[in-house]
């Protein structure tokens, strides 16, 4: 729409989201053009709310059904959801927050729930076309629980006190993780678990360059991986809700960018083996890999490396073990060691099965696991 003279009401669709330039959605606002700065602002004599705010609920359906009748005069009123995910992705990629966007502006509007499904579904099927570390693909994970928080809060105030108590909670833990990966010491426990307390107590006294930067890489994934329990708590329901989502955006960036890493050592070095580098060195190494779920080639390339090295010892067996199988479930093969499972049905259950039953714990025995009873005992009841 274009307004003519230099203050004519335009009838545009708030929120105006979620950022300057994109295009309006479902829900409508009597705005004013202010002429020379080529600016709009709130025509607030019409007794509507000021720019970015939502309308009351009980109006919503008024506002539906005057967007209907400006879609019956060919003026698009909705944005679909694969747009406004696409712009949100594109300011990211210019340096905006994805938090400081008003996704607000699909407060409560369900029906756009289904497509936004389908945009996770399709986000997660990325991993297997090799798009994942795409930097268009990173964005919208980051995007899409914001977009999400929107659809789910009741009202302005849920949204506005989920919105800030997940902006406050995500600064709270970048700023832990980022000195943790440091090295330096954060007195708050939920930076701690026994991975990430093991693996900074080696960098403590590690001088290798190369290694202190493995260090801090697998740290940084292991606060991540674990910050969906431990630092959730207090967050008001429907931001619990999105708090995955959040995590997972920023661990798949922090997956992608340590499979960049490990190209590069790997380029220039054969492994992090035991009598070069360490045992932690080489058990983090792993971890890495183990993770890089977004790059199957490197997890095939470094499998043939470990099942070399083990022989010699210059790696764990365990390390070869997990990754098989890892490999296995990705190709829907039956597994070697059972280290991969599920909560199935009350039961702790191998994915995909095992390649052999009887010879299971023979051969966990053979790379130093305890028998897989004893292993996923260690999980505790399967409910």
């Amino acid at each position: 729409m274009t307004a003519t003279g230099d203050k004519a009401p335009l009838l545009c669709a708030v929120n105006h989201c979620p950022f300057r330039e994109s295009r309006p959605v479902a829900k409508l606002r009597l705005m004013t053009y202010v002429g020379p700065k080529r600016t709009w602002r709130p025509n607030r004599a019409a007794g509507r709310e000021p720019r970015g705010d939502i309308p009351n609920l009980e109006t919503r359906g008024f506002f539906r059904s005057a967007c209907a009748l400006l879609l019956l005069a060919s003026t698009a009123c909705a944005t679909p959801p694969s747009d406004i995910v696409r712009r949100a992705s594109d300011a990211i990629a210019r340096g905006r927050d994805p938090s400081s966007m008003d996704f607000g502006a699909w407060l409560g509007s369900h029906d756009a729930a289904s497509p936004l499904r389908t945009l996770r579904d399709r986000e997660n099927s990325t991993i297997e076309t090799g798009d994942a570390c795409s930097i268009a693909v990173l964005n919208a994970r980051d995007a899409l629980p914001w977009i999400e928080l929107g659809l789910r809060a009741p009202d302005v105030a849920s949204w506005r006190a989920a919105r800030a108590a997940l902006r406050a909670r995500f600064a709270e833990l970048n700023a832990a993780a980022a000195e943790v990966a440091l090295g330096h010491d954060v007195q708050d426990e939920r930076a701690h678990n026994a991975a990430v307390d093991m693996v900074k107590s080696d960098m403590s006294t590690e001088a290798n360059p190369r290694t202190r930067a493995l260090y801090s890489r697998v740290i940084s994934d292991q606060i991540y991986r674990f910050a969906g329990t431990q630092w959730q708590g207090g967050l008001p329901a429907i931001a619990v809700e999105s708090w995955g989502g959040l995590i997972g955006g920023r661990t798949a960036r922090i997956s992608c960018e340590n499979t960049i890493w490990m190209h590069a050592q790997l380029a220039e070095i054969d492994w992090f083996t035991i009598p070069v580098y360490g045992e932690q060195a080489d058990a983090s190494a792993w971890v890495i890999v183990q993770h890089a779920d977004y790059d199957r080639p490197l997890q095939r390339n470094v499998l043939a490396r470990l099942e070399r090295l083990v022989t010699s010892g210059d790696t764990a067996g365990r390390n070869v073990a997990y990754l098989f199988d890892r490999l296995a479930v990705a190709d829907g093969r039956p597994q070697r060691y059972g280290t991969q499972v599920r909560c199935a049905a009350g039961q702790w259950q191998i994915i995909g099965g095992a390649e052999s039953e009887r010879d299971l714990d023979a051969g966990r025995a053979a790379v130093g696991l305890p028998t897989w009873a004893r292993y996923v005992g260690q999980f505790g009841p399967c409910r």
